[in-house]
């Protein structure tokens, strides 16, 4: 994903950014992608604070690939949260994908709740309100890369 795309947003007046946060390659721990997603997004937050761009960052769900669970990094809204509790920007909130909470079986209510806990600034931006596909049709379409997202007023 290229810093360019938040100059994009900026020039055709798109406010918010939807990316996914990363899971470390060969992570053996939520907190290394954590680190890792931190240090990432970085140069993302400071340039999307300089153009008045907001970065919404999107829950996950694990994978099952080859008959094995592939943990994803932000599966939990409890790691959405505080990745967004880390970053501690104005220009960082989060994205609910109600499609992605139902494929990795969260209540939807509860984890709504814990990510309003967060500070105002943070809490849900915009949301993906997508009802779930089986999942060998899902993984055909999600990819890795950001979805720029305008939202709807």
């Amino acid at each position: 994903i290229n810093l360019h795309l938040l100059d994009v947003c900026h020039a055709l007046g798109i406010e918010y950014f939807v990316l996914h946060p990363g899971t470390a390659l060969g992570a053996v721990s939520a907190a290394e992608s954590l680190h890792g997603s931190i240090e990432w997004l970085k140069p993302f937050v400071e340039k999307a604070e300089k153009l008045g761009v907001r970065l919404c960052l999107e829950n996950m769900f694990d994978i099952l690939y080859n008959e094995q669970i592939i943990r994803q990094f932000g599966a939990r809204p409890d790691e959405v949260g505080e990745l967004v509790d880390r970053l501690n920007s104005p220009a960082v909130g989060v994205c609910w994908d109600t499609g992605h909470a139902h494929i990795a079986r969260l209540d939807q209510k509860k984890s709504l709740q814990l990510l309003y806990s967060l500070p105002w600034w943070a809490i849900l931006r915009t949301s993906h309100l997508s009802f779930p596909v089986p999942l060998y049709f899902s993984r055909s379409i999600i990819s890795p890369s950001a979805v720029i997202s305008p939202v709807i007023k």
